[in-house]
């Protein structure tokens, strides 16, 4: 008798007589919120061109300073200042996560 491995779908269902097995995977579901930067648009006058320019900065920044989750507190605090720089006129992203990174960093 020759066995049948089952590493392709076909080869699956062979395996498992054409059963379809469901297996759960037991993890914490969390719930996903938008990105920090993007619940501050919601009450603001930015134009797509600017969310667009003032997100780079802010995802520049967040990888200048190594955060990787956006549910961290910190990252609101990232947001807010690209945002008061944004507002200011300067159109680089690099130059707004610049300036962010100076004024949030050791004085």
């Amino acid at each position: 008798m020759r066995r049948t491995l089952a590493s392709s779908p076909l080869n699956f269902r062979k395996c498992f007589g054409g059963r379809e097995i469901v297996t759960r995977a037991r993890f914490r579901s969390r719930v996903v919120k938008p990105m920090t930067i993007h619940r501050l648009f919601k009450d603001t006058a930015f134009g797509p061109d600017d969310i667009a320019r003032l997100v780079a900065a802010y995802e520049q920044t967040l990888r200048a300073l190594r955060l990787k989750d956006r549910n961290d507190p910190i990252t609101q605090l990232v947001a807010e200042k690209v945002i008061e720089i944004g507002r200011t006129g300067i159109e680089d992203p690099a130059e707004i996560s610049k300036l962010a990174l100076k004024q949030l960093g050791p004085p």
